[in-house]
């Protein structure tokens, strides 16, 4: 609605398409599952999905991270002063974020629950598995969603044959559940 009060548009989902890459084409492809009413197409390159290769290496880092920096909670408090900010850092805000995100409990001190024991660094299969609700390989498997992909008039996926982060997995299991 911002857009279309500010700029000459077509204010119709016919009209629009979002895209993104990476986590952005993690957030362009949920954004059109979710808002079909709103989004007509969407494209997006290398997206963050099929968690189990993708968000579960960063994860396993928690326990490391939150014991260098004293806990979640500790951590929490001292983002602003924590210098470096080096990719350690950043790795551990971003798996943070997705605490927050994928994970959220007001009844938690934190606000959220973390997906693994802090001690061991086992996976809490009930946070897991509310994590993995999110998740578009998983989310194409329910018909709202489906529905929304097929009212698009494009869905477009690209992934490197070689991607780092292994994301063509995620895009082939996606477009093999398309199909």
């Amino acid at each position: 609605p911002l857009v279309d009060d500010r700029y000459p548009t077509l204010a119709t989902a016919a009209s629009r398409g979002i895209t993104g890459h990476s986590s952005g084409g993690y957030g362009a492809l949920t954004l059109a599952m979710k808002h079909p009413d709103i989004f007509g197409a969407v494209a997006c390159r290398a997206p963050d999905i099929y968690w189990e290769y993708t968000v579960i290496p960063a994860i396993a880092q928690l326990p490391l991270q939150m014991e260098k920096w004293g806990g979640f909670a500790q951590f929490i408090e001292d983002i602003p002063s924590i210098r470096p900010k080096g990719g350690d850092f950043w790795q551990a805000i971003h798996t943070l974020m997705q605490c927050m995100a994928y994970g959220p409990n007001p009844e938690h001190p934190l606000g959220f629950d973390p997906p693994i024991d802090t001690e061991t660094g086992e996976l809490v299969a009930a946070v897991w598995e509310r994590w993995l609700q999110h998740d578009p390989v998983r989310m194409i498997d329910r018909e709202d969603y489906q529905r929304a992909l097929r009212s698009m008039s494009l869905v477009h996926l690209e992934a490197g044959r070689y991607d780092r982060y292994l994301l063509q997995i995620g895009a082939r299991i996606f477009s093999r559940k398309l199909t």
